[in-house]
This record gives structure tokens, C-alpha cells and sequence, in this order.
């Protein structure tokens, strides 16, 4: 299968003046011959959405000549030319009167048939239908009856391709449509039946918004339906070029978002360039840039390493090319609950049967909240024990039984993984791992269900994640920690008594080696499973063997004494197996991650890894399938132990590809920081400097900056902070005779200083920004300085200062902030949020000295910045609020009450927007609630000031989310 298209979206055409329009549009389609001869030519072209401002006839009057344009510059024709509305296509005046959204399935069955009519179509996007019709004459029409459609293929030189547009904008009426879109399945059923009956080889969905912008009722069926059917699933709205892979119950599709063609040159403006070839899409995004001259050139912010580009597999196209599977059984299996619960292989748990009642009994129902803590020393089992009672309760959870490893301090991580993993769920691809979890939570929270937090190492880290009351889900804790006081019920796990251990024994090593060594055995283990189930394991092989051993050759008062003996008597192969686990997270090994390890860092091939992991299998010392576990101690007695003469030579070279492979992973995670599979593929790595400082592993300064800036994206302050200082370290030293780039190094000392500011390390963190002040001065080795960089550094030495209270010396520095911000990148393009942040701290400073007029010029001037948006529109109306809520406390303090009241309603309104992803400040919005009603009183209406005092108070009693 071959295929390339052109993927454009948002475009805002308006009225008025087009000039800045024309430039940046004109500018791409001048552009396109040129990426033609560098091989990224196009046979369709897809655009998805906002094609005008506001739904206004005027609006498409320039629509066609451009479209005209895009086409001839690729050589194509109006066929190959697939167009959906997005909300800008809709005229919000003419939805007056009608409905502003669907409340349950009932009514949607009902709107989406074919003989209602359809109003949101034929009313509020009549101009885009009208300039439908007569573009696309004589080509296709577009339905007035459906929201799908019209289904077509396209017959190319390599294959066939099946498009399927869809209309998701048939309910927009405002900037809160999110959660309030339809498409309608019943529309949707219909239109997956002409698209399969078409039979391409090739199956492209198009529409304006991400699937979670649906109605919560069809949101789920809708996705599952479209990753059954089709392959990929172009869309636009949010005005970034992304890029995920999704799989389901149903099938699996890969989502492509493509940038803003236009949205004025204050903002990026991008698109993509797709081909796919065979089982895969190569993605080539392309930016607009208006700098030496107005072009559209590569877009390195998605793939930043050459060539500049992303490929990515399509499972369908990829299993058509593989030899068909036999057919399935006449008979199926039941349904299995949901669970990533490992089973336990060939072992049972022995022993524990009173402490599993206990468990259960503690518990209670799993349709009411309860929370429990097993705590005891390391080696005891307690982790084992949590996962027992999951296998033997699993229906009693029909919402699903999930184990949480929370040694790596990273629950949120976890949650959300699992719900992207497990509960099938989709997030937007700028929300925050922490409320991604908490939508986890929520969705666990629709059935019984059982969360396993493994190996707690913090109170605290586990407290914002438990379940509020009323929840119906169980929460196990495994710890050891005995400090849980009134946090959570605690039960205390004990060695195992010797009539337990004694039939451990048995059950691994058989009955004569429990007979003639058990006593042994269970007089040095202490009753520890850590050291009895590897011990018996390897008694039992010896004696396969013929080689008869003592149990006090295998045994000691420690179990790192324990585990050397067992280590001895393993081959080579089988230890560099081992130590190359152990740098990974113990409780969370990726199999195929350990095997490319080895395969780069040792020369190995599956067969060797296969047969060395079936020996560390089969003697216990690791556990799993795809995901293998290792007890703790033992992956500590691993890193601590002196390597052999043998090992020297091999555990380096290993160690070095597992580096290379974290640094890889850590610039995905550093470019799209919430996703959780990429989180959780770096925490795998357990990404300390201490553990990666060995013999044979290098780090550049660049490597290091890959680290700090993953880490800090994911509020791994103190594990960033150690990359941060190393990456200065190794660019001072790659730099003895100088310098040569002061930007980049600034930005190397910005981040040790931001780091430590992060945790409240003021007076550490202002001479490492202050140094990022006078490196970001001297520019890149061109001289060209980077005044949104130096700006940012300067912002934080205010703060610094700030917050140690030295008002006027802070604002000095705040106010530098604001003037470097205001000239922009190195492009010129002004963060207007940031701009608007230190504006605020300017006006800060001057509060805090009573210069309240003074203050609320610059208040004002931060309202105006943050009512402009981030680099990408984005609008927090959070921040917003807190601005106007001090442009108001300086009128309220100079006695002018009425016009405070004005600028606190005005916060109130934007605090209950919530910031760029729609969370809501409580707190804040109580305190200007609050303010509200105080600035009536001083008015003298008392009966209207109540009801906000009250609404104040009812904001107050609501907890804020993680993260806010």
C-alpha cells in the first residue's frame, strides 16, 4: 500500500483586513513545489475543519482560490480535495433556538435518523454547506440528513484509500462545547457500512474535533467503532501537530492532529505531510516561519532529530501482511475481569490463608470505600499477599483489580497508564498526568474495583490518590512504614511460621529435600519467603543434578549472603541476565526492553536471552511474563555485589545501552510529557545519576539536559536537579577553552536554578540564575540572544527574591523580566502568558509596599496579556482571575468599592473557566467570591452580598484536584 496527502486544518477565514492571512497562506502555497522536489508530494489533501471564522458567507469567499492554489501546486484536482466543518464553520447566531446539546442515548437515536431534520446542519452551517455544494459541484455532496459522509475510495497507483469524513460540529455553540458534541451512532453504524462494503485498502476518518469533545455517552462507542474500522483518524481544533496511537477492545488506530494553517503570525502555524508505505505512515510536520523571509520550512518541535520525521506502524495494514491465523474455536472462553495481576506461574501461596480472611474481612464490601495497609519487614511477602487476595476476590471487583508499583514515588503515572493501558480510556494530548489519574479514578469508580498500591515508600505519596468516601473501591497498601497512625487501618504481615515455610519447601523442592533439609533451611531463613523460595529452587536443581548441597551452603543470617551463594552457582549468561534487571525497576522489568539490552550491550540473540531468563525463572529469582519482577533485595544485593573478572568486561557495555535507551526514552517524555506509557517507560529506568554514575557509561551535556528536562516536566525536581548540575558540569568541561554557545549554557544554569526554586531553595537557586542572566546576554554563537530565555531566567531571580521578601529588589529584576519578554524569541514571538505572569509579580512587589495605584497599572496590563494566551492561544483563565482579582484589591483599598466589585465578578467568572485545561482553583475562586460580597457590604447591600458569601463558602468546602 502506498498513499501520501497533505493534511491541513484551521484556517479562520474572515472578513476585513487579509493581508497577515494572505501572507502566512500564500507563503505555504508557494512552499509546496519545493517540498514536492524534496519528495513530500501529495495525491489527496485533507483538511479538517475551521475553514472560516464564523460561519458567515463572506467568509468562503476567499476559500476556493485557495484551495484552487494548494491543489495546483500538487498537481492535483478538486477530487482529491476532502473538506469537514469545524465549530468556526458554524454560525452560533442561527443555532438560536435550538437544542444546545443531547442528554441520552434515547434522544440521539431519535435526532440522528434519517428523516429528522437536521437544523445544526442546514441552519447553523448553512454557509458552509452553500459553499459545499458549489465547490464540490458534480464531485460529491455533502449530507444534510447524516453527520457521516458521503464515504468514498480513492483509487491510487499504490492502493486504495477509503475516506470517511465526519461532522462533529453540529452541536458547537461556545467555548464550553467540550463534553456536549454528538455525532450520533446510529449515523456512524451506517456510514462504517458503506466504508467496509468499499473494501479499501487504506481507511482514513476525518473530523474537526478529538473524540473526548463527545457527549459522554456515545464518546466510548464512538472510538471503539472507528478503531475497529478504520486506520487512522485525522483531526485538527487544537491548533498542534500530535500524533497517538490508540488501541482498544475493538481494534487499534493511530490519531493525527494537525497544527493551525493560520492563526495569525503571533501564533505557530503547522500542517503535515503523511506517506504511507506498506504497514506504515512517515509524518512530516511543517511550520510556518516569517524570518529572513515568510516560508513554511520543517517543523523539528515534534521529531527534533533528523530527518525530522515520525514513523509509525498501522496494525491493521501490518496483520493483513502476515499469513492468516487459524480460525477460532467453536468455543470461547468466558470474559475475564479486567486485571493486570500476574499469575503466579507454578507456585500457590502457602500459609497465608488466615491473613487472606483477615484481608477480605477488613475489607468488607467492595461497593463501599475501604483502605488497608500491610506492612513488615522486606522479604515477608507482604507484596505477594496483596496480589493473592486480587486472584482469589477478582469477582467481587467487576470495575477490575490493578497493582500500582509506587517505589518509583510516581502513582499518577501509574494510574493513568492504566487507564490508557486497561480501562480503554483517551486523554487530550495536553492534559496533565495528574488529571489524567484523577479521570482514572473516576472511571474505577463506575464499579467495584480493587487498586494495589506496591511498595509505598511515602504517606504522602499515596494520600491524594486513595478513594473519597462513598467510592466503591478497595485500596491495599504494601509498605514499610509503621507510621500510617489515623491515615489508614494497618495489618502487620510476619514471617512465616515454620509448618508454612516447612510446606514451601515441599511444594518447590519436593518432600525428600524438605525431610533431609527443611529443618535447616527453615532455622537460617527466619521464615522469610525471599530467601526460602530461591534457596529451595536451587537445592532442587542440584539434586536434578547429582550434585547433592547443604542447605547451610545456601543459607545465612542475611539474605544478601543467601543470595550469594544461589549467585555462584549460576553461569555467566545468567548473572549479566541478573545485574542488567537490577538496574531497572525491580518490580516493573519490560521483557523486551531487557532482552534489546542485552541483544545491543552483550551480542546476544533471543534464543540466549530465552534460555538464561528460563534458568532465572525456573530458581525463582525472577517472576512474570512480559513483565518480570525481582524481589528487592535481591535486585539489591545485584548493584552492591563486586563483579568478577568475567562480569567486568560485560556489565559496563550493558549498563551503557540501558543509558542510551533511558536518554531515548527521556526526550520522548521531555516532548510529549503526558503520556504515561512514556513516563512509564522512563521511571522504568529508575533515573537517578547516582545509579547511572558507573564505569563505562558516558554522558554529554546534551544527555544530561535530556534527563533534567524530562524529570522536571514530570515534578521530579530533586532527581532533576542532579542531571541539571550534571549537564553544567560536562558542558564547562567539553568547553575548557571557552564558550561558544552562552544561550544554551544559560539555559543549562537556568535549569539547576529552576530546579531548586521548585524546592524552595531560594538563596541556592539565585546565583545559578543570575549566571543565566549574564550567559543568556552574550547570545548563541552568532550573538544572537534569545529574549524569552533570558526573560524567563530573569523572572525567577525576581521570584527568588520575592519570596525571601526583598520587594524592591525583586521588582528590579521582575521588571528587566518584562522587558526582555516583551521582545520575544529569537523569532519574535511573544509568550504573551509568560509576559503576562511577570507582569503580574511586578504588581506584586509594589502591593506588598502599599503602592496600590502604582500596582494596578500593572495589574491591568497583566490582564490584557493573559486575555491574549500562551505561544499557542491558549488562554488561562485562571491566571486571568488572580489578575483581576488584584486589579480589584487595588480599588477596594483605595475605597472604591463599586468598581472593585466589577473586577471581582469579572475574576469570579474567569476563575470558574479554570486554567488551560479547564481546572478550577476552589480556593482562589472562594477568595474572590468572598470579595465580591465584602465590596456589597462596604455599599451597603447587605441581602446581595449574602449570596456570594454563601457561594464563597460552598467553593470553599470543595478540594482542589492534585495539581492545582
Amino acid at each position: 500500500m502506498k498513499a501520501r496527502w497533505l493534511h491541513i486544518s484551521d484556517f479562520h477565514f474572515a472578513g476585513g483586513d487579509a493581508y497577515d492571512r494572505n501572507v502566512v497562506l500564500n507563503a505555504l502555497v508557494a512552499s509546496l513545489p519545493r517540498f514536492v522536489q524534496q519528495g513530500h508530494g501529495a495525491d489527496l489533501v485533507f483538511a479538517t475543519g475551521d475553514i472560516a471564522q464564523s460561519g458567515k458567507a463572506s467568509e468562503y469567499q476567499a476559500v476556493s482560490d485557495f484551495f484552487d492554489a494548494v491543489l495546483k501546486a500538487l498537481g492535483l484536482g478538486r477530487e482529491r480535495l476532502f473538506v469537514v466543518p469545524g465549530n468556526h464553520d458554524v454560525d452560533r447566531a442561527a443555532g438560536v433556538g435550538l437544542s444546545r446539546s443531547l442528554s441520552k442515548r434515547e434522544e440521539a437515536d431519535i435526532y440522528f435518523g434519517p428523516a429528522h431534520p437536521k437544523h445544526h446542519i442546514t441552519d447553523k452551517q448553512a454557509a458552509f454547506l452553500t459553499w459545499y455544494k458549489d465547490y464540490f459541484t458534480g464531485i460529491r455532496r455533502f449530507p444534510e440528513a447524516s453527520s457521516c459522509g458521503p464515504v468514498e475510495r480513492v483509487s491510487l497507483p499504490g492502493g486504495t484509500v477509503g475516506v470517511l469524513p465526519i461532522n462533529s460540529a453540529l452541536f458547537c455553540a461556545g467555548d464550553d462545547d467540550h463534553g456536549k458534541l454528538w455525532v450520533g451512532r446510529r449515523c456512524l453504524e451506517e456510514a462504517l457500512k458503506c466504508l467496509k462494503g468499499l473494501t479499501p485498502d487504506l481507511s482514513v476518518a476525518l473530523l474537526h474535533h478529538p473524540l473526548d469533545w463527545l457527549h459522554g455517552v456515545e464518546a466510548s462507542n464512538i472510538r471503539a467503532a472507528l478503531e475497529r474500522d478504520v486506520d487512522l483518524i485525522l483531526r485538527g481544533h487544537l491548533h498542534e501537530n500530535t500524533v497517538a496511537a490508540t488501541r482498544g477492545t475493538s481494534g487499534e488506530a493511530l490519531h493525527i492532529a494537525a497544527g493551525a494553517a493560520y492563526q495569525t503570525r503571533q501564533w505557530p502555524n503547522r500542517a503535515f505531510f503523511a506517506s504511507v508505505d506498506g504497514a506504515e505512515v512517515t509524518l512530516f510536520p511543517i511550520r510556518y516561519e516569517d524570518n529572513p523571509e515568510e516560508r513554511w520550512t520543517v517543523d523539528p518541535s515534534l521529531f527534533p532529530d533528523p530527518p525530522y520525521s515520525g514513523r509509525f506502524p498501522l496494525a491493521r495494514l501490518a496483520q493483513s501482511q502476515t499469513a492468516p491465523l487459524p480460525p477460532p474455536p467453536l468455543t470461547t472462553a468466558p470474559a475475564v475481569a479486567r486485571s493486570n495481576i500476574p499469575a503466579l506461574r507454578n507456585l500457590s501461596l502457602v500459609g497465608r490463608d488466615d491473613l487472606l480472611a483477615t484481608i477480605t474481612a477488613r475489607l468488607g464490601e467492595p461497593a463501599q470505600d475501604a483502605v488497608l495497609v500491610l506492612r513488615g519487614a522486606p522479604g515477608v511477602g507482604k507484596s505477594e499477599l496483596a496480589r493473592e487476595h486480587a486472584r482469589r476476590n477478582r469477582h467481587r471487583y467487576p470495575g477490575g483489580c490493578f497493582v500500582i508499583e509506587a517505589g518509583n514515588r510516581a502513582i499518577a503515572v501509574g494510574l493513568a497508564e492504566l487507564g490508557r493501558r486497561y480501562l480503554d480510556l483517551s486523554f487530550p494530548p495536553d492534559l496533565p498526568l495528574e488529571d489524567q489519574a484523577v479521570r482514572v479514578l473516576r472511571a474505577l469508580h463506575a464499579a467495584p474495583s480493587l487498586l494495589i498500591f506496591d511498595n509505598v515508600v511515602a504517606v504522602e505519596d499515596a494520600l491524594p490518590w486513595l478513594p473519597p468516601a462513598g467510592a466503591p473501591c478497595h485500596t491495599l497498601l504494601t509498605s514499610l512504614l509503621d507510621q500510617w497512625g489515623l491515615v489508614a487501618p494497618d495489618l502487620v504481615v510476619s514471617p512465616l511460621p515454620d509448618d508454612a515455610a516447612l510446606a514451601l519447601v515441599e511444594r518447590i523442592a519436593g518432600p525428600e529435600i524438605a525431610r533431609s533439609q527443611g529443618a535447616a533451611l527453615l532455622r537460617m531463613a527466619g521464615g522469610l519467603p525471599v530467601q526460602l523460595v530461591p534457596a529451595s529452587a536451587t537445592l532442587k536443581k542440584a539434586a536434578g543434578r547429582g550434585r547433592a548441597a547443604g542447605a547451610a551452603s545456601l543459607m545465612a543470617a542475611e539474605a544478601t549472603q543467601s543470595f550469594d551463594a544461589v549467585y555462584e552457582r549460576l553461569a555467566d549468561p545468567a548473572r549479566l541476565l541478573l545485574h542488567a534487571a537490577a538496574r531497572l525497576d525491580s518490580q516493573a522489568i519490560d521483557g523486551d526492553e531487557l532482552s534489546a539490552h542485552l541483544r545491543e550491550g552483550a551480542g546476544w540473540t533471543d534464543q540466549v536471552f530465552n534460555e538464561h531468563l528460563t534458568q532465572c525463572l525456573d530458581l525463582h529469582l525472577l517472576d512474570g511474563a512480559d513483565t518480570l519482577r525481582m524481589h528487592q533485595l535481591l535486585a539489591a544485593f545485584l548493584n552492591d555485589h563486586d563483579l568478577s573478572a568475567s562480569m567486568i568486561g560485560m556489565v559496563p557495555k550493558v549498563a551503557a545501552a540501558q543509558a542510551r535507551a533511558m536518554v531515548a526514552a527521556a526526550r520522548e517524555v521531555a516532548r510529549q510529557p503526558n503520556r504515561a506509557d512514556l513516563a512509564t517507560r522512563l521511571f522504568r529506568f529508575q533515573p537517578e545519576v547516582d545509579r547511572w554514575t558507573i564505569l563505562g557509561v558516558e554522558w554529554s551535556a546534551d544527555d544530561a539536559q535530556w534527563m533534567q528536562r524530562a524529570l522536571h516536566q514530570l515534578g521530579r525536581f530533586e532527581e532533576a536537579l542532579a542531571w541539571a548540575l550534571r549537564s553544567v558540569e560536562r558542558a564547562e568541561a567539553k568547553s575548557s577553552e571557552g564558550i561558544a554557545d552562552h544561550g544554551r549554557f544559560g539555559v543549562c544554569l537556568n535549569n539547576v536554578g529552576s530546579c531548586l526554586s521548585r524546592l524552595g531553595r531560594w538563596s541556592e537557586a539565585q546565583p545559578w540564575l543570575e549566571r543565566a542572566v549574564a550567559a543568556a546576554e552574550q547570545g548563541d554563537g552568532d550573538g544572537h540572544v534569545d529574549h524569552q530565555n533570558l526573560g524567563v531566567s530573569l523572572h525567577e531571580v525576581g521570584i527568588c527574591l520575592l519570596r525571601r521578601g526583598e520587594h524592591a529588589a525583586a521588582q528590579e529584576w521582575l521588571e528587566r523580566a518584562v522587558a526582555a519578554k516583551e521582545r520575544g524569541d529569537v523569532h519574535g514571538r511573544v509568550d504573551h502568558e509568560s509576559f503576562g505572569t511577570s507582569l503580574h509579580q511586578v504588581g506584586m512587589c509594589l502591593s506588598f509596599r502599599g503602592e496600590h495605584a502604582t500596582a494596578q497599572a500593572w495589574f491591568e496590563r497583566a490582564v490584557a496579556a493573559a486575555e491574549r494566551g500562551d505561544v499557542h492561544g491558549r488562554v488561562d483563565h485562571g491566571s486571568l482571575g488572580r489578575s483581576l482579582h488584584q486589579v480589584g484589591i487595588c480599588l477596594s483599598s483605595r475605597g472604591e468599592h463599586a468598581a472593585a466589585q466589577e473586577r471581582f465578578e469579572r475574576a469570579v467568572a474567569s476563575a470558574e473557566r479554570g486554567d488551560v485545561h479547564g481546572r478550577v482553583d476552589h480556593e482562589s475562586l472562594a477568595i474572590s467570591l468572598d470579595a465580591v460580597g465584602h465590596c456589597l457590604l462596604e455599599l451597603n447591600r447587605p441581602d446581595e452580598a449574602a449570596v456570594w458569601l454563601e457561594r464563597a463558602e460552598v467553593e470553599r468546602a470543595i478540594p482542589n484536584e492534585p495539581g492545582v
